[in-house]
């Protein structure tokens, strides 16, 4: 009696098993044909792979989503991405700072048509944990110099990253002689403008910061020298008058080549004598 009915179950097994099989037209399996590991960027190219449960067929599976999920200074992300039409590489970019853990690529499977069952089965796979470092940033500062003292000059800093791409949004201080006079924030160039009207002329030390942020480095400009020019407009040459020109003061001739000046002692003795010249004249 029990070898009737283990015999029976066998049996239904076997049948069940079969039908099973049937349903599932694949297997699956998650191949990553690349990691490639910078320091501030992993790339992770992969495919998905099909094979027929009979081992007669196996092909790439074309225009699947498949989806890296990992865990990031203790936040849960994932990203999406799809095999090619021609079943190439599905391929994340990841470039966010930080440790990379529960690193796993996962495919959720494709049901068949009827709806019943899987015609490419769901499949996860584990990667190893990694770490980026923060990118790297270079900022450059120009200004015209030298100027004249009232006048402003715009202080000009283009930041960008270690490839040389421009960084928008990002705050840049610029600071004088030690001070921050400023800060301005990046455009869709990387360039940030500052316009400064120094306070008196002479030499100025300028350098443009940018802090970094949760991604970036911070990258300093170096100093560079303003030299403020002072404000005299006048013209010596002018002050220099020729020698040979008579320069006429409160009426008197001064400076004049054979002019002699008139004073108080000539008039005396002009007054001497026309006083003897009339008494001389009296007598006669």
């Amino acid at each position: 009696m029990n070898k009737k009915l283990i015999s029976v179950c066998l049996i239904i097994l076997f049948i069940f098993g079969v039908g099973i099989v049937n349903s599932m037209e694949y297997t699956t399996e998650i191949i990553v044909d690349e990691v490639i590991k910078n320091n501030d960027s992993v790339l992770i190219k992969s495919h998905l792979h099909g094979i027929g449960l009979d081992l007669s067929v196996e092909e790439d599976i074309k225009s699947a989503n498949l989806t890296l999920d990992y865990t990031i200074n203790r936040v849960n992300k994932n990203i999406t991405s799809q095999t090619g039409t021609n079943g190439e590489d599905a391929i994340f970019n990841l470039t966010e700072y930080g440790n990379y853990t529960n690193v796993k690529l996962i495919y959720k499977g494709l049901l068949r048509d009827d709806g019943i069952d899987y015609k490419y089965y769901p499949f996860s796979l584990d990667l190893e944990e990694f770490a980026l470092d923060k990118a790297s940033t270079n900022l450059n500062l120009t200004f015209n110099s030298p100027v004249v003292f009232g006048d402003s000059v715009n202080f000009s800093a283009n930041l960008t990253d270690g490839s040389g791409g421009a960084l928008s949004g990002r705050s840049v201080s610029f600071v004088v002689n030690g001070s921050v006079v400023g800060n301005s924030t990046t455009d869709s160039d990387g360039l940030a403008v500052f316009t400064y009207t120094p306070l008196s002329a002479g030499s100025y030390n300028v350098t443009a910061i940018f802090s970094g942020d949760d991604n970036y480095t911070g990258s300093n400009s170096g100093s560079e020298v303003l030299v403020v020019d002072s404000d005299d407009k006048s013209n010596t040459s002018e002050d220099n008058t020729n020698d040979n020109e008579v320069v006429a003061v409160d009426g008197v001739n001064s400076g004049g080549v054979g002019c002699l000046p008139i004073t108080g002692v000539p008039l005396f003795i002009g007054f001497i004598l026309f006083v003897f010249l009339v008494g001389c004249f009296i007598k006669i």
